[in-house]
């Protein structure tokens, strides 16, 4: 569990971001979502927060379902939600080890869908490929902005049709 100091440190760092991305992607007419990484040095696991906007997600649900899916009032579908995350989110070693998330759980608040994992690094590790895909399949402009903080290093990337893998250079 986070404790309250990195819990506002990530709040803080997510604002900022917010405030200074924002406006130039909306303004291209984008879809835009995000993700953060963080390295909890007290349990040594990479927690990973997506924020998704919940009608987007609905979207995407609903034409993988072919039918209409409601998040909201339907705690059903967190196993769909995580099926979805599941098979378009990952990280794996350069050599292509694929590391195990671990789901955490999700919430809803506000037409914003807050989905948490975690991972536990390989020793020494020296870099991470991260791959997301996330609605990029039925949104034609989404981007997924990630913020990343792993060993007081910080790093920002974003994923888009054509680029949804990339790779983090820890050893920098």
């Amino acid at each position: 569990m986070r404790d309250v100091s990195s819990w506002k440190r990530f709040l803080g760092v997510f604002a900022i971001a917010l405030f200074c991305q924002i406006p130039s992607v909306l303004a291209d007419g984008f879809e835009v979502a995000f993700f953060t990484l963080e390295h909890n040095r007290a349990n040594g696991v990479l927690e990973i927060v997506h924020r998704l906007y919940q009608a987007d997600v609905e979207i995407a649900l609903s034409e993988l379902e072919g039918h209409a899916v409601v998040i909201e009032g339907a705690p059903s579908n967190e196993v769909l939600i995580q099926s979805y995350i599941d098979a378009r989110f990952s990280l794996s070693t350069p050599a292509g080890e694929t590391l195990n998330t671990h789901w955490q759980g999700m919430e809803l608040n506000a037409g914003t869908l807050f989905v948490r994992q975690h991972v536990t690094l390989p020793q020494n590790f020296e870099s991470l490929v991260i791959r997301n895909a996330i609605l990029i399949d039925t949104h034609d402009k989404q981007v997924n902005m990630m913020h990343a903080n792993i060993w007081d290093q910080y790093f920002r990337r974003d994923f888009m049709a054509g680029g949804v893998v990339q790779r983090l250079n820890l050893a920098e």
